[in-house]
């Protein structure tokens, strides 16, 4: 495989290279927010990034960017195992979300206590987040795998729920 932080050229989901992209839109964003990146910046945004990721855990931006430039090798593989599995290939051609606007929240906190839903809303309530205040990613080179890093942020939760995990950094 290629090192972490190497640079290769970045492709958009239909397998333009950036340049080509560039030529024919004037643009090289891959997806909306995306900020291309030279490996040196990726390895700047990394350190600045963990540096103020361990001084204040709860900077949930900057544990984003530490994510996002230095998942080069995490997110190709969480992405090959979902290809490789039948609900896992579903989402990544459907690409659903989890948002506010996807959920019923009233529905939710009518559940009853203990099952996944109620906890699921009591859980976003405790901590003042909703799925909405995550990031959306902006430093990872390819469109499919930003999709990938998103839908983990927006499971995030949700595991944290199921697994009964606080939000320090034990529970991370």
């Amino acid at each position: 495989g290629r090192a972490c932080l190497s640079h290769s050229e970045p492709r958009a989901r239909d397998g333009r290279s950036g340049e080509e992209e560039e030529e024919e839109e004037g643009r090289y964003q891959l997806y909306p927010g995306h900020i291309p990146t030279s490996p040196l910046q990726k390895a700047l945004l990394a350190a600045g990034s963990a540096f103020m990721a361990l001084c204040d855990p709860y900077r949930h931006d900057m544990v984003a960017v530490l994510g996002e430039t230095t998942g080069c090798l995490a997110l190709p593989n969480l992405r090959d195992k979902m290809k490789h599995h039948p609900e896992g290939y579903r989402i990544l051609q459907e690409r659903p979300r989890i948002r506010l606007s996807t959920l019923d929240m009233a529905r939710l906190r009518g559940l009853p206590d203990g099952s996944l839903g109620r906890e699921y809303v009591r859980f976003l309530e405790n901590n003042k987040v909703s799925p909405d205040t995550r990031m959306p990613p902006k430093f990872v080179d390819d469109e499919e795998l930003a999709y990938v890093i998103q839908r983990y942020r927006e499971v995030h939760d949700l595991m944290h729920t199921l697994l009964g995990m606080p939000t320090n950094m034990l529970g991370e």
